[in-house]
């Protein structure tokens, strides 16, 4: 099974993908922050919806518009 997440965030406008906490392909655990995106200097942390294999589609410091999706994670 495969599990998209995607950052969404309240207003209009872009954000920016400050840092990744997992590499692509790592193991990640459901709740685990993966990482951080920058709207308007507020910065919000995504948080993995499962647990399984990270594959990761936005690179850090790419801008990102609300609702993008960020990666997936690939679950046994």
């Amino acid at each position: 099974m495969v599990t998209r997440f995607k950052i969404k965030w309240l207003g209009e406008g872009e954000g920016v993908l400050s840092q990744w906490f997992f590499e692509d392909g790592g193991a990640v655990q459901e709740g685990d922050v993966l990482c951080e995106v920058m709207q308007d200097k507020v910065i919000t942390e995504v948080s993995a919806p499962t647990s399984g294999k990270l594959e990761v589609l936005s690179a850090e410091d790419d801008e990102l518009e609300s609702g993008q999706t960020l990666g997936y994670i690939l679950c046994d």
